[in-house]
């Protein structure tokens, strides 16, 4: 916990920080249209850095042969003209589940890509926010799962799109809808 408190003090600007998880099962060049469109990632992820006027945390999950992990940007031009305002946590170590608590500790909410993982911050009671293939959304709602968060109460569920339709949902749509939910949480 305090390496990860280390590492978000040195933003820059006093900024909320939200932890974002870019999930990417993409194979090669091969596009899955499960996932979101990782040029449509980064202007989302621009749109937050630069008119929701937050900080953010990158959670980096390396893929593993077919299993998905999820994007870090450090490559893209996107995450050098805001290089102050993220940071990059790669969790892929014995140390990865206590790194993955701390930062959502430690930030104000959560963004999750149609993953299972974006129960996660059920674990912590930490607001989140996850677009989910409408097929699969139920997942995100058992009972344990609202016993843990005091009924959903600060988890939004954004599935309006089934798998096939996930590579195209519009960037403005989900700022949109993400900005609402940013403004609503406690």
């Amino acid at each position: 916990d305090k390496q990860v408190k280390l590492v978000l003090e040195t933003f820059e600007e006093e900024r909320d920080i939200v932890a974002v998880m870019a999930k990417s099962r993409q194979k090669d060049d091969e596009v899955d249209r499960e996932d979101w469109d990782p040029l449509k990632w980064e202007q989302f992820i621009d749109k937050l850095i630069n008119k929701l006027k937050v900080n953010i945390v990158l959670i980096g999950v390396p893929k593993t042969g077919n299993y998905p992990g999820s994007l870090d940007f450090k490559d893209s031009a996107m995450y050098g003209a805001n290089e102050k305002y993220i940071k990059s946590f790669v969790v892929d170590n014995e140390d990865s589940i206590d790194v993955q608590i701390s930062i959502l500790k430690n930030t104000k909410c959560s963004f999750y890509g149609s993953s299972g993982a974006a129960a996660f911050p059920y674990l912590t009671n930490t607001p989140t926010f996850t677009h989910q293939r409408t097929e699969n959304s139920f997942r995100l709602f058992f009972e344990w799962e609202k016993r843990l968060t005091g009924g959903h109460k600060n988890v939004r569920v954004f599935d309006k799109y089934p798998g096939g339709q996930m590579w195209d949902i519009p960037v403005d749509e989900m700022y949109e809808e993400f900005a609402k939910f940013y403004k609503e949480i406690s």
